[in-house]
């Protein structure tokens, strides 16, 4: 009975380890989406979670630049319109 216990504490253990980074990138991908301004992911487990975390950290950079840059030049440019 002890070591049926202890499996399943080590498993929900483990299952949290890999669900809370999952669910602090789903969370920070949302925010992004609806245009809110997010902190960078500090995502340390060293898999292809940290990968992910890290590309929207980058994602996040680059759209805050984008945003600023739209805000600057008044936003009068269209942005589906080529530029001469």
């Amino acid at each position: 009975m002890f070591s049926i216990l202890l499996i399943v504490i080590m498993g929900s253990l483990t299952a949290n380890k890999i669900v809370r980074p999952i669910r602090q990138l789903q969370r920070t991908a949302e925010s992004i989406g609806r245009g809110e301004t997010v902190q960078p992911l500090d995502i340390k487990t060293g898999d292809e979670i940290e990968s992910l975390a890290d590309e929207i950290n980058t994602m996040r950079r680059i759209a805050s630049k984008n945003i600023f840059r739209i805000g600057t030049s008044g936003g009068s440019q269209d942005p589906g319109s080529a530029q001469s």
